[in-house]
């Protein structure tokens, strides 16, 4: 199941995402330091790599993704092997349940200090189990 959606949503998130940061671009540093909670496909890194393949090319991403399910594993394993070949972006992926080890993700932020932080499924995640009054 996970492959079929990676190959069925990823592009359409990853653009979506694309035309998201042309349009906030003059709040975009240089060399962004993304944070991203609950990663999963990491369809956010692949925005911001197109992005700044288009318009700060000599520009380098750290992207650090978050993510609970071990499941998305084989994806991310194929995303840092092959990114290495393109010395682009600093890619590590952390297995962690961020409800539960808020504690860690305040060291991860005190320690690394991104200065963009996504959240990718954790909200729509949360909501399929609290009511939508309590995530707000």
């Amino acid at each position: 199941m996970i492959y079929y959606y990676c190959g069925r949503y990823s592009l359409k998130y990853a653009g979506e995402l694309f035309v998201l940061l042309q349009q906030i671009s003059h709040r975009i540093s240089d060399n962004p330091r993304i944070l991203s909670v609950g990663c999963g496909p990491c369809t956010d890194l692949f925005a911001f790599e197109a992005f700044f393949r288009m318009y700060k090319p000599d520009k380098r991403i750290e992207y650090h993704g978050l993510e609970k399910s071990t499941l998305w594993k084989d994806i991310h394993d194929f995303i840092v092997q092959h990114g290495k070949k393109h010395n682009f972006s600093k890619v590590k992926i952390t297995y962690l349940d961020v409800l539960n080890e808020y504690q860690k993700i305040e060291e991860i932020i005190k320690n690394e200090k991104p200065n963009i932080i996504t959240f990718q499924y954790v909200i729509s995640d949360i909501v399929k189990y609290y009511h939508v009054d309590y995530v707000k």
